[in-house]
């Protein structure tokens, strides 16, 4: 069931890349910015002497996540044609 999820959640992502004339590659960016967050929040509780680094490099990776979260989710799509769609947002809203 998980795996069925996850592969919508990438096929949904993948699409909404393309309506913003993006690769769907960048949802690598994507995930390697949240995995960061959790990997540098652990090593700054394991490693003592780096542990201002490795807060500072969460935080930055979490906003990271944040802003393509938004960038992705809220941004409006390109008008018209573009590299991978005829027309990704219609002309007229209903």
């Amino acid at each position: 069931m998980a795996v069925l999820g996850t592969w919508a959640t990438v096929a949904v992502t993948v699409r909404r890349l393309h309506d913003l004339n993006r690769s769907g590659w960048w949802i690598v960016a994507y995930y390697l910015a949240i995995g960061l967050t959790g990997t540098f929040f652990i090593l700054t509780e394991v490693v003592d002497e780096l542990a201002g680094l490795f807060m500072f490099l969460s935080m930055w990776s979490l906003a990271t996540s944040i802003g393509l979260f938004v960038w992705i989710g809220f941004v409006k799509g390109t008008a018209g044609p573009n590299q991978f769609d005829a027309d990704s947002v219609p002309s007229q809203t209903l």
